[in-house]
């Protein structure tokens, strides 16, 4: 198995993979050889999430989209003129998985126009849908092959629709929590009424997904589930706290995350 560089490897830790991150403890019980791809995998996820949510001015959100894509569509062997993950990426997943990356840029790009919240299942279908390529990815990335959406009432028999799903919730929790945000910069235009409600479907949703991976090949997705575990522990926190996500930010105590991935780990041996 090849390994990234120890510069890359340094930019992941200081960047993205600091301990008492959600990334940290969804990795920190890998096989190495693991977590270097699914840090390097969900750093850029990190990367584009950043430029939705932080970036004021929607043309420079386009702007720097569009550099990432062309980073990935790059055949450029020039590391000077390389992001440092980009690299990584290169040097740990086979070629095929920049087409699945950049897919994500184009799909992020779409979610710069204006987000509609009148259809809460439509949006996690279209979130695992278009989005939920990296999290398949992340799971097998030297076997990866594009998957069909999923349908948000069934009950897929495959793992990858399911996979997809649990992006999709973890897409839109993070998209009610950026409320305040988005309505800053213009993309959301719809009255809010019933918060709680909106973060109820992702609670069930995420509880029914997990029934369905039942004992799914822990191995692979064990990471995932603890990104998804992380998340629904928190959507729990905001619901018993009111779903006061205009008013403040929440988040879990690093220990409480130790203590979720360590469960979810326990669960896989």
């Amino acid at each position: 198995m090849r390994h990234a560089s120890n510069n890359t490897l340094d930019y992941w830790r200081e960047q993205t993979a600091i301990p008492g991150s959600n990334l940290y403890y969804a990795s920190v019980f890998l096989p190495i050889e693991q977590r270097q791809k699914v840090v390097a995998l969900h750093s850029v996820e990190a990367e584009l999430n950043k430029i939705i949510f932080e970036t004021i001015d929607p043309g420079v959100a386009r702007l720097r989209l569009n550099w990432w894509l062309e980073q990935f569509l790059s055949t450029s062997q020039d590391a000077a003129t390389m992001h440092p993950l980009i690299i990584a990426i290169r040097e740990l997943v086979p070629a095929a998985a920049m087409t699945c990356l950049a897919g994500h840029i184009r799909a992020l790009d779409n979610a710069l126009a204006s987000l509609t919240m009148t259809d809460p299942d439509k949006m996690v279908t279209t979130f695992a849908g278009e989005l939920g390529g990296l999290w398949q990815l992340s799971a097998n990335p030297e076997t990866y092959t594009p998957d069909s959406n999923p349908q948000t009432n069934s009950r897929p028999a495959t793992e990858a629709p399911l996979i997809r799903r649990l992006a999709g919730l973890q897409h839109y929790s993070q998209t009610l929590q950026n409320i305040p945000q988005q309505q800053r910069l213009g993309r959301l235009h719809d009255n809010i009424t019933d918060l709680d409600k909106m973060f109820a479907i992702a609670e069930t949703g995420f509880k029914e997904t997990f029934d369905a991976l039942g004992n799914s090949n822990t191995g692979n997705v064990l990471h995932l589930l603890i990104f998804a575990r992380l998340e629904l522990a928190l959507i729990r926190e905001i619901r018993r706290d009111g779903c006061q996500v205009i008013q403040q930010r929440y988040a879990l105590t690093p220990l409480r995350k130790l203590w979720i991935a360590w469960r979810c780990q326990r669960r896989a041996n």
